[in-house]
This record gives C-alpha cells, sequence and structure tokens, in this order.
C-alpha cells in the first residue's frame, strides 16, 4: 500500500513539475489517463492537476454597450457609403465630410478606433468601389491624426489585398487578366482625334524650323512612329540639319521664335544626351521632346515599328507595360527610374528569351552592314514568319514581372540585348540593365543600382503586380492603388 503511495505522489509530482512540456490534446489525453488510476485505486485527485491538465474554453468579455452600439454604427455607415460610392450618389469630398463627423460621433480612443475600423472592414465585399472608400478613409485618419503612425502603418498593410500563399496560374485567371488588359489597352489606345493635334502642332513646328534654317527638317521618332503611342504621352521629334549646328543655339532659336508666335509654352532641359527642348502647346495636353540631330532616332525607330508588326501582341505587351510603368511613376528618368523607351527593350528581350521564343533578333542574322556614321544599323525588313509561341496576353504579363524580378533584378552583373536577343553579361553593377540595340552601349538611365530604394521599388512594384493579378485582384485596382 505504501510503496502504491509513493508512487502516486512521484507520478503527480512529475505531472506538476513537466506539466508546461505537454501539448494541450496531450494535457487531456494525460489527465483522463490520471483519473482512471485515481477511481481504480480509490484516490482522490489533486486539485492542481485538475487545474493544469484541463482545458477551459476562455470566456469571451462581454462589450460595453457603447462599443456594440459603435459596431453596428461602423458597419451600418460603411455599408451605407459603400452603396452610395457604387450607384455615383456621392462625391469623394462628401465621404470624406461624413466620415470625419462619424468618427467624432463614436468617442471612442485610439485603440478602439482602430480595431473597429478592421472589423467593420472585414465585413465589406471585394471591389475597386472598397479599395476607393479604404483610401479615403486612410486619407482621413492620416490628415487628421485620428490613428498614431503605427496604427495608420498597420491599418495600411491589414487592409492591402493578401496574394495567395500558392499563386497557382489557372487557364481561367489568365483569361480573366487579358480581358483586363485589353480593356485597359482599349482606353488608352489614341483616336483619331488624340492624333489631330499632334499633327497640326508638328506641321506648325516644322514650318518654324524652316524658316529658321531652310535647308533643315523635323522628323518624328519614338512611340508615336513606331506604333506604341498611348493617348497623351509625350511625342519625340528630331531637328535634323547640318552637323555643324550647335545644339543649345539651335533649340533656343526654335524656343525664341514659339515664344513669339504664341503657340505655346517652351523650356530647354539638359539631359544625358544632351539639350531638349520640351513644347506644350496651347490648349493640348500632348507635350513635343525636341532634339537635334539625333541621327540614330530614326532606325531605332524603323526597328521598333517591325518588331511591333511581326505579333500583335508585341505592342499590347509594350502599351501595357508603358501604362503600368507610368501610372506607378518607374518610368521617371529624373527620379532614377528606366525610361519609356528602356521599358520597350525590356519587353523585346523578354519576348526574345521565352522557349519558343515569341519573336527573333531581327540584327543577328548574317548580312552586309548598313553604316551610319560608323554604326551598323542594319536588321531584317523581310522577315515576317508567325510566332511558335502561343502564350496570351495575360500570361505574357504576369511572366513579364516574374522574369526580370527574378532576372535582372537579381543579377547586377546582366543586361538585355535586344540585337543578340539574349541576357549579356557587362562589366558595370546596375539593376535592369539595357544595351542600346545598334551600339550595344549601355544606356545611361539604366543603371540603378542594386539595394537602392529606386531598384527594390521597381521590384516590389512587379512582385505585386504578378502575385496580386494571379490572385484574382483587377489589374485597374493593382494600377490605381
Amino acid at each position: 500500500m505504501k510503496e502504491r503511495q509513493d508512487l502516486f505522489d512521484l507520478l503527480e509530482r512529475n505531472l506538476t513539475h513537466f506539466r508546461n512540456l505537454f501539448t494541450d490534446k496531450q494535457k487531456i489525453r494525460i489527465y483522463s489517463l490520471y483519473s482512471k488510476l485515481c477511481k481504480q485505486f480509490k484516490r482522490k485527485e489533486k486539485k492542481n492537476i485538475l487545474t493544469d491538465f484541463t482545458f477551459r474554453e476562455p470566456v469571451e468579455q462581454e462589450k460595453p454597450p457603447e462599443e456594440e452600439k459603435a459596431d453596428a454604427d461602423l458597419e451600418s455607415f460603411f455599408s451605407n457609403s459603400l452603396k452610395k460610392i457604387n450607384n455615383r450618389e456621392i462625391q469623394n469630398t462628401d465621404f470624406e465630410r461624413q466620415f470625419k463627423v462619424k468618427v467624432k460621433s463614436l468617442k471612442l480612443n485610439q485603440n478602439q478606433l482602430f480595431n473597429k475600423f478592421l472589423e467593420s472592414l472585414k465585413t465589406l465585399p471585394s471591389s475597386e468601389e472598397t479599395t476607393q472608400m479604404v483610401q479615403l478613409i486612410e486619407k482621413v485618419v492620416s490628415d487628421q491624426k485620428v490613428l498614431t503612425k503605427d496604427q495608420l502603418k498597420k491599418f495600411k498593410e491589414s487592409t492591402s489585398p493578401q496574394p495567395p500563399k500558392n499563386s497557382q496560374i489557372s487557364t481561367e485567371i489568365i483569361t480573366t487578366i487579358s480581358n483586363q488588359a485589353l480593356e485597359i489597352l482599349h482606353e488608352h489606345a489614341p483616336t483619331n482625334e488624340s492624333f489631330t493635334p499632334l499633327v497640326e502642332y508638328m506641321t506648325r513646328l516644322g514650318e518654324i524650323v524652316r524658316s529658321i534654317s531652310p535647308y533643315a527638317s523635323l522628323e518624328g521618332y519614338g512611340s508615336a512612329f513606331s506604333g506604341n503611342w498611348i493617348t497623351n504621352s509625350e511625342v519625340d521629334l528630331n531637328y535634323l540639319g547640318s552637323e555643324a549646328y550647335n545644339s543649345l543655339e539651335t533649340l533656343q532659336a526654335l524656343s525664341a521664335e514659339i515664344l513669339n508666335q504664341r503657340i505655346g509654352d517652351s523650356q530647354i532641359v539638359e539631359t544625358e544626351k544632351g539639350p531638349l527642348l520640351v513644347f506644350s502647346p496651347f490648349n493640348s495636353r500632348v507635350v513635343f521632346n525636341v532634339s537635334v540631330n539625333d541621327f540614330l532616332g530614326k532606325e531605332t525607330t524603323a526597328l521598333l515599328r517591325k518588331y511591333n508588326e511581326l505579333d500583335s501582341r508585341v505592342t499590347e505587351l509594350s502599351m501595357f507595360i508603358k501604362i503600368w510603368a507610368k501610372t506607378k511613376g518607374l518610368s521617371d528618368t529624373k527620379k532614377g527610374f528606366p525610361s519609356s523607351f528602356m521599358w520597350n527593350l525590356l519587353v523585346l528581350n523578354f519576348l526574345q528569351t521565352l522557349n519558343p521564343p515569341l519573336i527573333p533578333s531581327l540584327q543577328n542574322k548574317p548580312h552586309q552592314p548598313v553604316n551610319l556614321y560608323n554604326i551598323d544599323v542594319w536588321f531584317d525588313k523581310e522577315y515576317n514568319a508567325e510566332s511558335a509561341n502561343p502564350s496570351s496576353l495575360g500570361f505574357l504579363i504576369t511572366m513579364f514581372m516574374n522574369h526580370y524580378r527574378n532576372g535582372l533584378c537579381k543579377s547586377p552583373n546582366l543586361a538585355a540585348d535586344v540585337k543578340t536577343g539574349n541576357l549579356v553579361e557587362v562589366h558595370s553593377q546596375g539593376i535592369l540593365q539595357v544595351l542600346d540595340p545598334f551600339t550595344g552601349r549601355i544606356l545611361k538611365g539604366s543603371r540603378m543600382k542594386p539595394d537602392s530604394e529606386v531598384a527594390k521599388h521597381v521590384e516590389s512594384e512587379m512582385g505585386q503586380l504578378f502575385d496580386f493579378s494571379l490572385s484574382g485582384v483587377p489589374l485597374k485596382q493593382l494600377l490605381n492603388s
């Protein structure tokens, strides 16, 4: 009897001492066996064993009446506001004003407000209108300092759409992305009306150029002439004349005559390639960039136009990437981002490196050189074979993002080379480096330093579009967020 007593004492001491080593499920099982032993040998259970080895459901604290009312008021306010936004019955400024009044009426502290906002917003459906309303809420709570900085940061993180843990690409999702992208392209595609001011002001500028220099001419190049221009984007013009022209003096004379004829505003800015005249006509949203004697501009434009003619997906993808980069501020060269021209070359090189390639390299073939100032500007103008790659626009958009965020964004010693159709090794260190298709030199604006804020921002935006689009978030919502 005493031996049994000692064994029970030892068991109970060990259970108490090692109680924290067991999981909740193990504790329940152990207590069940212990209870059976106690009944079998008619021993009273220890209270501390009962306390430590049994699971109790947490008691939910009742909310104070004022918090219960705040929950209902806030959910009702958000729900009704969303309906009005959907039906266009309320303006942004009206919602902001009403939301400020609602917050004051709740009479809750910052922690309570923070929790109420998140709880109430979870009840709303996922839509572009909900995202719009959340952005307005963020603006109000930030302007009015309703939440602390940490709370505001957590609030933004909590209300942002989250990608799936395992993104699986389905045909249905890709088809949806394709259709959404085509809709966006349709909205940005130039119409005859958008081309009218372009032609009018080009003609006017050409007359001014000839009045200054009778043997000079004005030619267009860039996206407006290669086939992937989007409405109201910039138009590149080339002031072609004698090689003896001083670029700055030539543009100063053009600027003075624009001012004299009162057809718009102009200013001269310095770029890495030399001075550039930026002309903004009155009563027009089109902006013209005029350079002097950019002899490769015309050849480069012809090359890009030929690529666009090979397959409609080339134009569609390059235009979508241009819209995405412009909307996200990723083509602002003043801040160190790649130019629209560089993004275009990145698109072409991506399409060349697919398996099978969607387009070939039009320059990487045996040929007789065509030299312009000792630079070979030859490319295959006759190539017209159909692509063997069946990829849809939606698939190409997602793979473009994944290709570069895991490729050139991770490989600072590589550059995209359209001329060879490959990624080539270079001596300089940079993110998303691109080679000029004719000179083979690294384009200056494509040397984003590894780990710089600019490079991190580009990589982050690529990752977001890839992850969120595959999770079903609409492309328009991603572009505007």
